[in-house]
């Protein structure tokens, strides 16, 4: 980015903490789910944890000083959990998420479907509550 970046310019990044991501109540699908996105996430190799290493990446890249803050969004009122759940329950749905599972970790149609009701079960739940940290990043040219 930053070899990519006009002279005078900042370089800004935000990603996720999927490791850090926490929710109320647990559902063992919902874990699962997060163990499945996490290692489908690192065989692509990428990293599904990206927001605590943006401070080694810039160090990596030569770029000073970079400024390192977080923020969260959180899911905690009807409206948002349900719509946060139910979009999570449609991605495994989907062909893209539950083909890669099954080819690359061998799940099910039924390992799969686990994770749907669970996340399903949560965005109707009166008590959810869903926090995710990002780890951001900005370095001043």
């Amino acid at each position: 980015m930053h070899r990519g970046c006009a002279l005078g310019g900042d370089v800004a990044v935000r990603d996720a903490d999927y490791a850090a991501m926490s929710w109320y109540p647990e559902y063992r699908g919902i874990e699962r789910w997060l163990h499945t996105y996490r290692e489908l996430a690192k065989r692509s190799g990428g990293e599904p944890d990206a927001g605590r290493h943006l401070r080694a990446w810039a160090n990596a890249a030569g770029l000073a000083d970079p400024v390192i803050t977080t923020s969260a969004w959180t899911y905690a009122d009807t409206a948002s959990c349900r719509w946060w759940g139910n979009s999570q329950a449609d991605r495994i749905s989907g062909a893209i998420f539950r083909d890669r599972a099954a080819t690359v970790l061998g799940m099910t149609d039924g390992d799969l479907d686990e994770m749907v009701r669970a996340w399903r079960s949560w965005a109707d739940h009166p008590d959810s509550c869903f926090m995710m940290t990002h780890g951001e990043m900005i370095v001043f040219r």
